[in-house]
């Protein structure tokens, strides 16, 4: 199938790689889609930005009936990245799935559409992944997890089995998310933090890490 990458930044770049290194055989990378970045600019391996949203849906060669797209918009605003979304699929676009093959997903799980999930991510029995949630490498979501959709979810995270998280949520760098226990909707997590109890909506959740400095060699 064609498919156009939605977006074209340091995230773009890296779901390309992933795609042409192990999906090749089923997806075909003709461009990437930015609503910001100029047309015609390069973004890797030659491929181009053919335009914004609204003019490659204009474009009778790269409509929503001739291609699919690859969603890679990144985490710094995530208000934005689930508009960007939800305004493609209202345009009938469909968007694929990109699973790492050497990702553990048993059998049964539920994934939405656009799910990204890099290597070594492991999605244990029984559980949902919503629509355009990214599960960065190394993630961890044990059993009967229900997780909403436009999450991104930073690698080394751990997820606890029964846990149900809401949609549009940032969780940061080896976040560890304990067994049960429910995460909210639009909410941003920094890196390791530990989450032990209900989080409700619209939060912050900031831990503060010493990081100890020595000077010359520790050694």
């Amino acid at each position: 199938m064609d498919v156009l990458v939605y977006g074209a930044g340091l995230l773009a770049g890296l779901v390309h790689h992933h795609v042409k290194a192990h999906l090749a055989d089923r997806l075909t990378l003709l461009g990437f889609v930015d609503d910001a970045k100029p047309a015609g600019a390069v973004v890797v391996d030659d491929l181009k930005i053919l335009g914004s949203l609204d003019a490659v849906n204009a474009s009778d060669q790269h409509s929503p009936e001739k291609v699919g797209l690859v969603f890679a918009i990144g985490y710094s605003d995530m208000t934005a990245r689930q508009g960007a979304f939800e305004r493609a699929w209202r345009m009938g676009y469909r968007f694929e799935k990109v699973v790492h093959p050497a990702a553990s997903i048993e059998p049964g799980v539920q994934l939405g559409e656009g799910v990204v999930v890099l290597q070594g991510a492991i999605v244990d029995q029984g559980s949902v992944i919503g629509h355009n949630t990214f599960l960065d490498a190394g993630t961890i979501v044990c059993d009967n997890c229900v997780i909403g959709s436009h999450n991104f979810i930073a690698a080394g995270t751990t997820i606890g089995g029964h846990t149900i998280i809401g949609d549009n949520n940032f969780i940061g760098l080896g976040t560890t998310i304990v067994d049960g226990v429910s995460v909210g909707n639009n909410n941003w997590i920094n890196a390791q933090s530990l989450v032990h109890r209900r989080l409700g909506d619209d939060m912050r959740l900031i831990e503060l890490h010493e990081q100890r400095l020595v000077e010359g060699n520790p050694l």
